[in-house]
Parts: C-alpha cells; sequence; structure tokens
C-alpha cells in the first residue's frame, strides 16, 4: 500500500522536511514541462555539486523577481 502524503491544514502549516533552494533567472517552470536549466552562477554550481552527497534527492526551483541580481536572499525570490 503507497503511504499517504500529510495534507496541509490551515491551522498548521508545519515543513517536514528542508530541500535546497535552486534560483532561476529570467526561467519559469511550469508542472510538466521539460527544459533545459542553464546553471552558472558559482553558489548554483556548488549546489548541484554537492547534491549526490547530501542524501537529498530533490532541489527546489524557484524564479527570481529581478534576474539580475546575483545572489538573491527569500525576498528576491517568487513565493508558492
Amino acid at each position: 500500500m503507497p503511504e499517504e502524503i500529510p495534507k496541509p491544514t490551515e491551522e498548521k502549516n508545519e515543513v517536514l522536511e528542508i530541500y535546497p533552494v535552486l534560483p532561476l533567472r529570467n526561467t519559469v517552470l511550469f508542472p510538466q514541462q521539460i527544459i533545459p536549466i542553464y546553471v552558472g552562477r558559482e553558489q548554483s554550481l556548488k549546489l548541484i555539486e554537492d547534491l549526490p552527497k547530501s542524501g537529498k534527492k530533490y532541489i527546489v526551483v524557484v524564479a527570481q523577481k529581478d534576474g539580475s541580481i546575483e545572489n538573491p536572499s527569500k525576498s528576491d525570490l517568487y513565493e508558492y
């Protein structure tokens, strides 16, 4: 029997796991879309290189509000 995915409730907004975040400039991904992602920033390259060592299978990819920002902070990324 497959495991059930916990459903979020309005009362309890709990983060179950922490994932690495890859900011994307001038690109937006949509579900079921397959496109190449060009990674060039030093921070982003390090994230990709360190991923196998971290034991994580997934990353979170988030679009930047302004693609000219070299080192985006949380406030520079779109929320979902």
